[in-house]
């Protein structure tokens, strides 16, 4: 495996960490298919729009989102359009699960502050996207599992 780019993302100028992410990519024999985990987006769309087009994104790679996609940033729902869009596997992150939870139980004694805009922000389509993760992606080719951590 070839890893290609990591790093640490910004800081709003609230000073909500925004983009925490480890990239990784790796090349499978002759397809040239990346395999990218992207983790800890928390709602800062602009930041993932810059890191897809600087990763020169196409449509035969894989992208793993390694949970947190939503929450804390400002603007989750748009990190949720872009996801699907360019097809990502979805893991969860405990804001993820968070939400998820107190949106299908009605209980919001576990929620936090900043959880409340982000309930409020995602769409049924969201929702229904969010849903479909899991709690891990088995990665079978390069004897890997990625999980949220």
């Amino acid at each position: 495996m070839e890893v290609l780019a990591s790093g640490n993302g910004g800081v709003l100028s609230n000073e909500i960490f925004c983009l925490n992410f480890r990239i990784e990519l790796a090349r499978t024999s002759g397809l040239m298919e990346r395999t990218i985990v992207i983790g800890d987006v928390h709602g800062c769309a602009d930041e993932l729009g810059d890191l897809l087009d600087r990763l020169q994104v196409k449509d035969r790679d894989r992208i793993i989102q390694a949970g947190d996609l939503i929450n804390r940033g400002p603007d989750s729902s748009r990190c949720v359009r872009m996801a699907q869009a360019h097809g990502f596997e979805m893991v969860f992150g405990n804001h993820e699960l968070r939400l998820l939870k107190a949106r299908q139980s009605g209980d919001i004694s576990a929620l936090k502050a900043y959880d409340y805009g982000t309930l409020a922000e995602l769409t049924d389509g969201d929702w229904a996207f969010l849903q479909q993760a899991r709690p891990y992606c088995h990665l079978a080719q390069y004897q890997a599992v990625v999980v949220h951590g």
